[in-house]
């Protein structure tokens, strides 16, 4: 399976035949959506930081950035994910998870933990409902 959303067609000429591959689902686009490589790598190196103590440091904030900018790069090339929505809603994806898990964002004085709980499952159950067209030559 190529990790690559396959878009619906926008439109179909009359008589045309249909197309080969049949375009994705809900569920194939919320696997494909979610950078679990990325996600994975975040989450263990947050529980290694925190089991020597390194909780609040900036650190958190610094692994946070790499890990984005490493994962646009991951998609895009050993992925080969080329559909610039897919990349944007991905890389969104990862921020969401990175919400959730707390780190770094509990070193703002304003967030509370309950926004990740929150705006996981929503991003999750309506980003796949996004089903990209097809460009038609």
């Amino acid at each position: 399976m190529t990790r690559s959303i396959i878009p619906s067609p926008r439109y179909q000429a009359k008589g045309s035949a249909p197309r080969d591959a049949a375009s994705d689902r809900y569920n194939d686009r919320l696997v494909k959506y979610i950078p679990a490589e990325s996600v994975v790598l975040y989450q263990t190196i947050n529980s290694v930081l925190a089991s020597s103590g390194m909780q609040g440091q900036p650190i958190h904030w610094i692994i946070f950035f790499v890990i984005l900018i490493a994962n646009f790069e991951y998609m895009r090339k050993v992925l080969s994910i080329k559909m610039p929505s897919q990349l944007l809603i991905s890389s969104i994806s990862f921020i969401i998870w990175a919400v959730s898990f707390g780190q770094p964002f509990l070193s703002l004085s304003w967030w509370q933990p309950v926004y990740g709980a929150l705006i996981l499952p929503l991003f999750t159950f309506i980003v796949p409902i996004y089903a990209p067209k097809a460009k038609m030559d």
